[in-house]
């Protein structure tokens, strides 16, 4: 019993250090303030906005909709099909008659990041944006992103993403847990240690992925997005967050307890070719304290005194969570927080044992 004491007080202590490395990290990110009067912008057409589509018929066109609507319009957009089997071509091509200097490709390779590789190759642009078929930026996305490359000169640059849910209680706790992700990779690169991107809002010189693209680990499909992160961070690139409303896009969830668990196990599945040291002891972190609680769980019905110890962690966990949590609600939007997040918490450390153990046995690749 003594063991496993002081095994639960080194995770417990373990645990709030690297929370309040987080919680110090946002505090330090500063609010870029985007005047959008006064704003200063790259030169003409060094943007280039690149989305891979597969089988996005229904959704692309949302996404389409809010580029045409972007305040600058001399951006390149390049769509690449995907090997869709819906009619997501036909919608690319009449996107490419309403909105100027948009190119189409069918990609050669299946594969998101083929998609991307393929589409980034082909950008004329030095300064690539890249999101999803399904996301929605605001009007001032990509001037804003401008801007602030202006300002920074960044080699990559993490952007923002709102959750869109809905009323139902998966979809909370799914927002919840997904907004803890973001939270958790913005505080990380608030203190220099950027660990964690999403390609739904990602932008970065061509020339610094042109550099990377041998190390983005091409046995997986997907992915493409950390593993270029952490490729620049390797060569000391710099690596900046944008924190301004402006620049978020929003994306929709999975909203299917199968699609989500499929998910997690996907992004579990590529950790072995993690390399950034930060990034593998977070992940180390956050497995070790879901493996013991999963633990002091199974051991609570042997003995009254691991039960105890459940509690105990538990609550610190929740405590610390939901802390960092609301530094974050309002930027992101999270309107219910510790309801959800205290109903989360239950399940939390199952489903990620559950989901590293699966991605550990099982390869699993299909990202659509």
């Amino acid at each position: 019993m003594s063991f496993v004491l002081i095994i639960t007080i080194l995770c417990a202590v373990t645990y709030s250090f690297f929370i309040a490395c987080l919680l110090c990290g946002w505090k330090r990110i500063r609010p870029f303030a985007y005047d959008k009067k006064n704003s200063a912008r790259l030169s003409s057409g060094a943007v280039s906005v690149v989305v891979a589509c597969r089988n996005e018929a229904k959704r692309l066109p949302i996404l389409l909709a809010c580029l045409k609507k972007q305040s600058v319009k001399d951006f390149e957009l390049l769509l690449v099909n995907d090997h869709s089997t819906d009619n997501t071509w036909e919608v690319m091509q009449a996107a490419a008659l309403e909105i100027p200097r948009t190119r189409l490709i069918n990609a050669k390779s299946p594969g998101k990041k083929k998609a991307l590789q393929e589409g980034i190759e082909a950008a004329s642009g030095t300064f690539i944006l890249c999101t999803d078929a399904d996301c929605q930026p605001g009007e001032h996305w990509i001037a804003c992103i401008e801007n602030f490359q202006i300002h920074e000169d960044c080699d990559l640059i993490i952007g923002g993403i709102k959750a869109l849910s809905d009323s139902r209680l998966f979809s909370r706790l799914e927002e919840v847990e997904f907004l803890s992700l973001l939270t958790a990779g913005a505080g990380a690169a608030g203190i220099g240690q950027a660990i964690l991107c999403n390609g739904a809002n990602l932008a970065f010189k061509k020339e610094a992925w042109l550099r990377n693209r041998r190390k983005l680990h091409p046995e997986f499909r997907s992915g493409d997005d950390i593993f270029l992160l952490q490729s620049i961070a390797a060569e000391g690139g710099r690596i900046r967050y944008l924190k301004a409303p402006e620049a978020l896009v929003a994306t929709p969830l999975t909203g299917r307890v199968s699609a989500f668990f499929r998910q997690r196990i996907r992004w579990a599945s590529k950790s072995p070719a993690y390399r950034k040291p930060a990034l593998i002891a977070s992940a180390c972190i956050v497995t070790a304290s879901a493996i013991l609680q999963v633990c002091l769980f199974i051991g609570s019905f042997f003995e009254s005194a691991y039960a105890f110890l459940f509690a105990a962690f538990f609550l610190l966990k929740y405590l610390l969570d939901t802390a960092l949590l609301h530094q974050s609600r309002h930027f992101f939007g999270l309107k219910k927080l510790y309801i959800p997040a205290f109903l989360l918490s239950l399940c939390y450390p199952f489903y990620i044992v559950a989901a590293a153990a699966t991605a550990l046995l099982f390869k699993t690749e299909k990202w659509k």
